[in-house]
Formats: structure tokens, sequence, C-alpha cells
């Protein structure tokens, strides 16, 4: 793919040193997940199963930016982290990787995406939104900041989740029901936007009594965040116990992130969110077709639980995305002044 001198092409190991310095460029030595600007951890990264690495070069066979492709068995395919280096800004180069991503994930036979676009850049949420994308929701305060980390700056970056579903996969889906509870303007929303059609079903309570499983995953002590796992359907007393568990286990670790993927086409959801809200979580997130096998993936309200410090007047949106924006920020529990413009 060329244009304007610019050619985008699959990434070879070869190209890491290469790679490390457009993220060097772009980001600084600040950035807080230095496997990108490691070439070594760039090698492995470009090298590994499941990650489509793509780089951008200019005439003189430069590269100029990268992207990734990154594939999941039981989640939609998901755009990594793209980076331009500065000295290539306004030669469309961010367009381009999308644009190659998205060929090459539709000839692969990927019927629907997800990513994560940053608020502290306009840029990205601007060109994922000028190439289909959909914003869905926003995580508060889940990374850490890209660029603040060293400066004695506590502020969390916040994410806003984007999909793009390119043949309308979703919307020829299946009516099915959807226990939205408290995420219903969230979930009515993304509907709209995606054109995916639901009904309404009658949500159950929490049984008197439950098997089930509530873990956690990886903790990411970067970012300070985790998230968990729930199996099977709780009763609300042991729901509570474990949730008080968890809590205790996590407060001294410091992680001020923690978020939870519901299915949304359980009828004993609604209930679930509940004693999650009194616990501090909030609906962040709705991602239809998101988790599962690639022919039943169900629909998932993602619940999330933030306390870290984020600084508000550097969340940066679309308008299209203030609108999720609005939604998330009016439940109780999200840390965010909804009086913020």
């Amino acid at each position: 793919m060329a244009k304007n001198g610019v050619t985008v092409r699959e990434a070879t190991p070869e190209d890491a040193e290469a790679v490390a310095t457009v993220f060097r460029a772009t980001y600084g030595d600040r950035y807080p997940f230095p496997q990108f600007y490691d070439p070594a951890a760039q090698r492995e990264m470009i090298a590994a199963h499941g990650i489509e690495s793509y780089v951008a070069a200019n005439a003189d066979g430069t590269i100029i930016g990268h992207g990734a492709l990154i594939l999941h068995e039981y989640k939609p395919a998901e755009f990594g982290r793209t980076a331009v280096h500065p000295d290539a800004r306004g030669l469309g180069v961010f367009h381009k990787l999308i644009n190659h991503r998205q060929a090459a994930g539709v000839d692969e036979g990927h019927r629907y995406f997800t990513t994560e676009a940053v608020t502290g850049s306009i840029g990205s949420q601007t060109g994922l939104g000028s190439n289909g994308f959909v914003g869905v929701g926003v995580e508060v305060a889940k990374y850490a900041d890209l660029f603040d980390v060293g400066t004695g700056k506590p502020y969390k970056e916040s994410t806003v989740v984007m999909v793009w579903d390119p043949h309308r996969t979703l919307a020829r889906s299946e009516s099915r029901a959807v226990y939205a509870g408290s995420a219903r303007n969230l979930v009515d929303h993304t509907r709209e936007k995606l054109h995916v059609a639901r009904y309404h079903g009658t949500p159950y309570g929490l049984p008197e009594e439950g098997d089930f499983s509530l873990t956690f995953g990886e903790v990411d002590y970067v970012s300070n965040k985790v998230a968990l796992q729930l199996q099977g359907v709780p009763n609300r007393s042991e729901l509570a116990t474990s949730l008080r568990k968890i809590n205790e286990r996590l407060q001294d670790t410091g992680i001020n992130y923690i978020e939870l993927d519901l299915n949304a086409e359980d009828p004993v959801t609604p209930a679930i969110m509940r004693e999650f809200e009194e616990n501090g979580f909030f609906p962040a997130a709705f991602i239809p077709g998101y988790l599962g096998e690639r022919e039943n993936r169900k629909d998932v309200i993602r619940m999330t639980r933030c306390t870290g410090p984020t600084d508000e007047r550097k969340i940066q949106r679309t308008p299209e995305n203030q609108i999720v924006l609005d939604i998330v920020m009016a439940h109780t529990n999200c840390p965010l002044e909804y009086r913020m413009r």
C-alpha cells in the first residue's frame, strides 16, 4: 500500500530496532511500557504468534510508523497501539496503518474489531472514528499516564473503548435479550450506533444457593490494574464475601483500577451488577458480540472500579465520544465530575 511515498507492509524481526526508535521518538523515555521501546522486546512481539505487526516506511525505506493487529481466541481481533514518528506527522501515516490493518483483518475473515483510544490525544479518536470505529464506553483512569510517569504527577490515563463492524455483522445477528440494569443508557446508545437489534427480557434475582468462582488475573503493577473473572452464578451473601476478600487482598498492592466483564445476555446480570455497584463499580462499556466462541460471542457489560487520580482537564474527546463519556459519568460511582465539558 503506497501513497505519498509511504508504504505499509508486514513487519519483520529485523525491523525491531527501527520500531523501538519510532516509539521512543513518539512517547519519549518516560513511556510507562518499556517493552515498546526495547528492541529485544519488539523483536519478540513482532515474531509472536497471534500478533500481526505492520510498519509504515517512507520512500527511502525509513520506518516512520507501527501498528499491530492482535488476534484472540475468545474475543474479536484488536487493533493495538499505533505509533507515528513526530517527523512524519501530516503524511496520513496513522490512517494508512489503520486502513492496512482493516483490509488485512477483513481478508483474513475477521468480522468485528475492537480497540482502545487514549483520551490524552484527540488524534487517535478522530482517526479511528473517521475510519468507521464507534465509541461504546470509557475506561476511566485505566493506564499509567503515557507522559506523566517519572515527573512526580500521579495522574492516570483514560481510554475510549471503540469497535468497528465493517459488514454490519452485529446488525444482522439474531435478536436476543440484553439485561442491562443500570447500563441501560449505555446499551441503548451502542445499539443505536451499531444498528444492533435487541429486545428486553425479564431479569432474575440472585439464587439462594450458587456455584461460582471470582478470581483475578495477572496484576499490572505499571498501571496498577487488574481484571476479575466471574464464573458460575453466585448467591448474594457469598458474592459479597468474595468481593470483600478480593478488596482486602488488593488494597495493599496499590491497585486502583479493576474491571470485570459480565455476560449481558444472562438474566441474573443486573442483580450481579448491583452487588458490584455497592462495592464502588460502575458500567463503563457495552461491547456487543465480544466474548466466547467465534460463532456465538456474547454481549458484554464492562464494570469498572477506579480510585486512581486522573486530570479531567487532559481528557480529550470527539463530540461523538462526549456522549458516551456523559453516560458513563452520570453514574454515582464514576469519579469524574459530571459538569466536565
